[in-house]
């Protein structure tokens, strides 16, 4: 099974939908994916809080592209994405 890690970029990303449909190209079905992000919360640590990107929007692209999800959230201001390729 294939796994990849994605942790705090995504909010980097000028498309974000381009660069999930080529996670879901390169993650073959059954693969998982786990991405770590910020909720768009201030706080002292992270990116501005006009970068940050809610775990609601990265799970529904990941749907949108044939992921199942599961948010865990670590805290108030970090959340996990577990992800699996059902295409």
């Amino acid at each position: 099974m294939e796994k990849a890690l994605i942790a705090f970029v995504l909010h980097e990303v000028p498309s974000k939908s381009k660069a999930i449909k080529e996670m879901g190209r390169i993650i073959k079905s059954g693969g998982r994916l786990v991405l770590f992000e910020w909720e768009p919360v201030e706080t002292e640590i992270g990116p501005p809080l006009y970068e940050k990107i809610s775990s609601d929007q990265v799970s529904n692209l990941l749907e949108e592209n044939g992921f199942a999800t599961k948010t865990v959230h670590v805290n108030q201001a970090i959340y996990a994405i577990i992800a699996t390729n059902k295409n």
